[in-house]
């Protein structure tokens, strides 16, 4: 029973692996990027996202 499942999982070890490294890799790396290019834009309703104190 076992070399059966052995078996099984050597032919989708790699779907298993892409969907528990590499999707939630890339869903981290897009919500970085979007989160991060949002964030260093300058607002003029608050002045502390470019470190700047109001005058």
């Amino acid at each position: 029973m076992f070399e059966y499942h052995l078996v099984a999982y050597r032919r989708v070890w790699r779907g298993s692996a892409l969907s528990t490294f590499v999707l939630p890799l890339l869903t981290v790396l897009g919500f970085g990027l979007g989160v991060g290019s949002t964030s260093t834009a300058a607002s003029p309703a608050c002045p502390t996202w470019t470190g700047s104190s109001p005058a």
